[in-house]
């Protein structure tokens, strides 16, 4: 720096001589005293220490950058990486390894694919007047299998699909005030479709006859009876039942389905009878 510095006092210097000379020689020339091709080599000197001048203040401009460089303030609060130079280690601009790695985790950004008919039906769903649409909310599901506190939005998608797996990215954006989350995190992605008014049955209470599926409910005298359920979809172990015949209170049986017969008789067993027989 200090050397790019000084090329600009000497060139500042040899500009103001080039200029003195090209001063001196002016009055000369107009009283015919010498001729005017010395003008023009004072005049040609002159306008070259002009440009070493400009060259060597470009010079010092692209050392102070070069020297800012040897500064590094971070563009952001985070957590920063580990370190492998030290004190005395030379730093060269073509180092393919990075000093280290700020991670800013105030914002997660969490990246994930669905295949392209599951994107099809997510969009549509999404843009669907009816009740039944997608819940813009997410869920993360980490490593260990729980599920992080916080919502995220899904805020960003790519723009082209994938031709060897046939899959689009996505991208879901969580708070990250506890710092909890890292980056490098591994999870799941929970995404939600709302079903109002629908009942939720357990897949075991179900039973199959010609495409049909019903269940078993208790009436008032203990005996059974089939009633005819329309399924919608499934949810963990269990149906989402949208058209049914069964109201709050009823009773379903849910073991032994390949014994039962319409108008049998059964003695139920509630769950403290259950407990009781274990305790015993």
């Amino acid at each position: 720096m200090k050397n790019a510095r000084a090329n600009v006092e000497v060139e500042k210097a040899r500009l103001q001589t080039a200029q003195i000379e090209l001063t001196r020689l002016q009055p000369l020339v107009d009283n015919e005293v010498i001729s005017d091709v010395q003008l023009k080599t004072a005049q040609s000197n002159y306008e070259v220490a002009k440009a070493s001048l400009a060259r060597a203040q470009a010079q010092e401009a692209t050392a102070r950058i070069n020297m800012g460089f040897t500064t590094i303030k971070a563009p952001v609060n985070g957590y920063i990486g580990r370190i492998p130079k030290r004190i005395g280690n030379l730093v060269a601009k073509n180092d393919s390894q990075p000093i280290t790695v700020l991670s800013d985790i105030e914002e997660v950004y969490v990246y994930f694919t669905m295949s392209e008919s599951d994107y099809l039906f997510f969009k549509k769903m999404s843009q669907d007047s009816t009740a039944k649409k997608i819940n813009p909310n997410v869920k993360l599901v980490l490593a260990d299998g729980s599920v992080y506190e916080l919502p995220g939005r899904m805020d960003a998608d790519a723009g082209q699909v994938n031709r060897s797996t046939g899959a689009i990215s996505l991208r879901a954006t969580f708070s990250n005030p506890g710092k909890l989350l890292r980056s490098g995190n591994t999870g799941k992605i929970l995404m939600e479709q709302l079903h109002p008014n629908v009942l939720l049955m357990p897949q075991v209470a179900t039973s199959v006859i010609q495409d049909r599926t019903f269940v078993f409910r208790l009436k008032s005298d203990n005996t059974v009876e089939r009633v005819l359920i329309t399924i919608e979809g499934k949810s963990g172990k269990n149906y989402i039942v949208a058209d049914h015949n069964l109201k709050e209170g009823d009773r379903i049986v849910t073991s032994g389905l390949d014994k039962l017969t319409e108008g049998i008789k059964l003695s139920p067993m509630t769950e403290t009878q259950i407990l009781s027989q274990k305790t015993r």
